[in-house]
């Protein structure tokens, strides 16, 4: 049991740390997006700014490595909520929601993995794209592992923990190895 609890408390961890980098490398550009400088009296600006600027607020990447960063922007923080409600719904031993959040995780994952295929990126984003693909694949693992019919016992949710634990790892070495521009 000792292992179990230890198990989840490096997933958690491990899921802080890649939140934490996700914020810290890839949110500030977001940030600055989403909240541009609204000056107080904006009337003064308007006219000299023209009519009003309508293209979206997330430009399309321009290369494979900007893409890459944004397929694990999108999907790293929803892959680590729902391996926090596998964490959650092993230890309430709650079979249906493991069976859904599993469900879950191995649509998304697969998504993702294949979009993350498709991309050829750079040399310096190599590490990083190999590490999101060995994340997913542990992802997809665990979908695979608890979402189909047969009846969950506990070595198949040591077995899905520990499969959590190397995605959720992976998956902090590839945001570390995407750097803001």
């Amino acid at each position: 049991m000792a292992s179990r609890g230890f198990r989840a408390a490096t997933l958690l961890l491990t899921g802080c740390i890649a939140t934490i980098l996700f914020l810290h490398l890839l949110l500030p550009g977001t940030l600055a997006a989403v909240f541009p400088y609204s000056p107080e009296n904006e009337s003064e600006f308007t006219d000299a700014l023209g009519p009003e600027d309508t293209t979206a607020l997330y430009p399309e990447p321009l290369n494979d490595d900007e893409r890459l960063e944004a397929l694990i922007a999108k999907t790293g923080v929803p892959l680590l909520d729902l391996a926090a409600g596998e964490i959650y719904s092993a230890h309430t031993r709650d079979d249906t929601a493991l069976r859904s959040q599993a469900t879950r995780i191995c649509s998304l994952a697969g998504d993702a993995r294949r979009d993350a295929l498709a991309l050829d990126v750079s040399p310096e984003f190599a590490p990083a794209h190999a590490d999101f693909i060995t994340a997913l694949d542990e992802f997809i693992a665990v979908g695979t592992l608890l979402g189909g019919n047969t009846p969950i016992n506990q070595s198949m949710v040591d077995g899905a923990m520990d499969r959590l634990t190397l995605g959720a790892e992976h998956l902090s070495g590839a945001m570390r190895g995407c750097r803001p521009p």
